[in-house]
């Protein structure tokens, strides 16, 4: 948490060193590409892999977010930021309850993509209804008691 924080001021503070990775769009697809080869390549660096990994993925989310030539503002990114709390919240339970109906799969050949696939679709699906119908309100009840400054 200490190297995302780290990055973080020093963002917030317009650092130039910082902007100087993330503004261009090479390096930015370097360390996209990075993040992906020593994640799904299970590269692991002994005792010091947790902040190689913090590194590598701060500098991966810089570039994704900060580079002006990676646009992902679009409707799928800003649907998933509204229902995210929900995705946070509910992915576990329904882990467990997809897991529990699906167990006596567990031996089919399907079981893996059906678990993946189904997981996401309900936790997707979970987070949507429980915005629209929960959230929603408590979000615009909050703003009768905010302050102005």
């Amino acid at each position: 948490m200490a190297i995302g924080a780290f990055f973080g001021i020093n963002l917030a503070m317009r650092k130039k060193w910082l902007e100087a990775l993330y503004s261009n769009f090479y390096l930015s697809i370097f360390f996209i590409l990075t993040s992906f080869t020593v994640w799904f390549g299970d590269i692991t660096f002994g005792k010091i892999t947790d902040e190689v990994y913090a590194l590598v993925f701060a500098f991966m989310i810089l570039s994704v977010v900060k580079n002006k030539k990676i646009n992902i503002d679009n409707k799928v990114s800003s649907t998933l930021g509204k229902i995210s709390y929900g995705i946070y919240m509910y992915h576990w339970l329904i882990i467990l309850l997809i897991l529990k109906l699906l167990m006596r799969y567990k031996n089919e050949n399907y079981f893996e993509i059906a678990l993946y696939i189904s997981v996401f679709g309900m936790t997707i699906f979970v987070s949507w209804i429980s915005y629209h119908t929960y959230e929603k309100y408590f979000l615009q009840l909050k703003k009768k008691f905010e302050t102005k400054l």
